[in-house]
């Protein structure tokens, strides 16, 4: 998931560098914020996340952070959908990725959907004794 994580955060600053005109537009969710500084809050978010993976501090904490991710995610996508978009340019632009915006929208769910999941599971491992809570 760390390498998911890590394409999407990359696909998503070379869409800001190659296109920097685009993260000057408001955010559909966000109004006040430029949708540049939303673009790359979630890259941040996404390479912390990988590298605490990465990092590898136990089941538990891995899972927690990455289905805090996942959740912050589906907050967003709520949040486009009151707002009225039905999809997002989540991993870049389409022109610079090659995906189109249908894709994108499967992608981003996909990796939503993956990551709350299968936190999901791995807690539930944890919590019934198939998992160890932390490394030894």
């Amino acid at each position: 998931m760390a390498c998911v994580l890590i394409a999407a955060a990359t696909a998503k600053g070379i869409s800001l560098h190659a296109h920097p005109a685009a993260g000057n537009t408001a955010d559909p969710v966000f109004a006040f914020i430029r949708s540049g500084t939303i673009q790359w809050l979630a890259i941040g978010l996404e390479t912390t996340v990988a590298v605490s993976l990465m990092a590898n501090m136990g089941p538990r904490f891995n899972a927690l952070t990455l289905m805090g991710l996942g959740l912050a995610f589906l907050s967003y996508r709520a949040g486009l959908d009151y707002a009225g978009k039905a999809t997002c340019s989540c991993l870049g632009n389409s022109t610079v990725t090659g995906l189109s915006a249908e894709a994108s929208n499967r992608i981003a769910w996909s990796i939503i959907g993956t990551a709350i999941m299968g936190s999901m599971a791995v807690l539930f491992g944890v919590r019934t004794g198939k998992l160890p809570p932390a490394d030894d």
